[in-house]
């Protein structure tokens, strides 16, 4: 391992009682800790008028580290001497215990925490499928018949026969008494029988019933849509607001 020879000394001793040198090495190998070949290199400086001394390091401190156009190492540090071996430069006298500091300022936030596990199961919600509950109607409505609005929350019994009998606007799918229904108007209905899957139906002629069949519907009569049948038993409602008449 080679080092360069340029050592520039400087006397400090009338502060420190120390000499402080400026002093750079090269090589060809990386150094994990410099300043020890700093230590091992430097311990005999010359200051004013060459007069020898042996100088003892007591600090090192690398400065800077480049690579020259050759591919070395070039290392900078600044070192501190003594004349007296294992010296301690700057004790002064013994100080008195000093005021314990205050509290720190707080800690950033920690990170969020993991999603904690699902709660128990809420309360059932209240009753699906687009049913209207509490409507007033009369004894002759049955669960399964269609109806339409007969005045102000009151059903009645539909029936293509006549403008007057029109529009439908559901099914009874609920009797709480004798003159209350609930009213369906959205969703899959199942409270009927005898349907032909895949089957369009419609409005029929007989109070409160419906039709995949309008060929023996005369003039006068209302043609309306109410849905799908999906199985024998269940009517995918589709509620055509709009009719016609023949």
């Amino acid at each position: 391992m080679a080092y360069d020879d340029v050592i520039t000394a400087i006397a400090d001793s009338a502060v420190f009682s120390a000499v402080q040198i400026n002093t750079t090495l090269s090589t060809t190998s990386v150094l994990v800790n410099p300043c020890d070949a700093f230590r091992a290199r430097k311990e005999q400086v010359l200051i004013a008028a060459n007069f020898p001394k042996t100088w003892f390091v007591y600090d090192c401190s690398l400065i800077s580290h480049t690579i020259d156009g050759l591919g070395k190492n070039i290392y900078s540090a600044v070192m501190r001497f003594t004349e007296r071996p294992n010296a301690v430069i700057f004790a002064g006298a013994p100080g008195t215990q000093g005021v314990p500091g205050g509290p720190g300022a707080p800690g950033p936030a920690g990170p969020i925490g993991p999603i904690g596990p699902a709660g128990p199961p809420g309360p059932p919600g209240p009753a699906g499928g687009g049913v209207i509950s509490g409507l007033t109607c009369t004894a002759l409505e049955s669960i399964g018949d269609v109806v339409y609005l007969n005045g102000s929350s009151i059903v009645s019994r539909a029936s293509a026969t006549s403008i007057a009998t029109v529009p439908a606007q559901g099914f009874v799918v609920g009797k709480p008494t004798a003159i209350t229904c609930d009213v369906q108007i959205l969703g899959e209905l199942t409270v009927l029988a005898g349907l032909v899957p895949n089957n369009e139906y419609f409005l029929d002629l007989a109070l409160g019933g419906i039709t995949n069949n309008v060929a023996g519907f005369v003039a006068g009569n209302v043609v309306q849509r109410v849905g799908d049948a999906i199985s024998p038993t269940s009517l995918l409602l589709d509620i055509d607001p709009t009719y016609f008449v023949l």
